[in-house]
């Protein structure tokens, strides 16, 4: 996750600004995938896109 931070200065800096609950929340969200690696990856990748979108959470059931 901290790689694809570094290559998306946009997406690391929204998510520095963020409140530490909505940085938690994206962080669980992705750590529920540490048994499915396939997973992790589109979860970061879509992380990263909501952060460029401007967004402070992901929609349920996502």
């Amino acid at each position: 996750m901290a790689a694809a931070l570094d290559a998306d200065p946009q997406a690391a800096d929204f998510f520095d600004a963020l409140a530490q609950f909505y940085r938690r929340a994206y962080l669980r969200w992705i750590d529920g995938t540490k048994r499915r690696p396939e997973q992790r990856a589109q979860r970061i990748a879509e992380m990263i896109r909501l952060l460029e979108a401007g967004q402070k959470e992901r929609t349920k059931g996502g």
